[in-house]
């Protein structure tokens, strides 16, 4: 079973006709640390799911980077700008450890949509959660750096094995000596 069925079945259960038919059209990359899955102005056109591996999300401004997540294993993304609108994305999506991740092109998931309607809660269950999550980094955001920070790892605390500081100090968009700072006084 693949981790999107699995997924999907954690939504609700897929029919074995649907499954089957899913499970078609997935594909399979792996990735080195340091591959990008996309980048600014590239039209990637399909959703994917890390089974293996992390990656993180970023723009340039100012010639700076800036991170605007981390994903793990689990969660569904894509460019939202790709997926939804056919624009370029506006983002880069950059594997920050060796990964395995599925991805179903969007011109898949849109036939497999209008031919089984029930593929719609899936739809709709998939960006319930991408707005849960968008809405709890907004809520990291408008905390104090060490709030940011005991947010951060209560939910995710694998994060701190598996990412760079300058990483998570850059996602907060706080120093990383200020990072350091709270990471001292920090206990849980």
């Amino acid at each position: 079973m693949t981790s999107f069925i699995k997924k999907f079945n954690e939504l609700k259960p897929v029919p074995l006709e649907i499954e089957r038919e899913i499970s078609s059209k997935i594909r399979v990359l792996h990735k080195r640390k340091g591959d990008f899955l996309y980048r600014e102005n590239q039209f990637p056109d399909s959703v994917y799911l890390i089974t293996k591996g992390c990656l993180r999300t970023f723009y340039h401004k100012n010639g700076k980077e800036k991170n605007t997540s981390i994903i793990l294993e689990n969660i569904i993304f894509g460019s939202t700008a790709s997926v939804f609108f056919n624009q370029p994305a506006i983002d880069n999506a950059q594997f920050l450890e060796h990964s395995t991740i599925e991805l179903i092109p969007n011109k898949d998931l849109t036939v497999l949509y209008e031919k089984y309607p029930e593929m719609e809660t899936y739809r709709r269950k998939v960006a319930e959660e991408y707005c849960i999550f968008l809405e709890e980094k907004i809520r990291i955001m408008e905390n104090t750096a060490s709030n940011k920070y005991k947010i951060l790892v209560e939910r995710y605390p694998e994060i701190l094995q598996r990412v760079s500081l300058q990483h998570i100090a850059n996602l907060l968009n706080i120093t990383q000596e200020t990072l350091s700072r709270i990471r001292v006084n920090t206990f849980f």
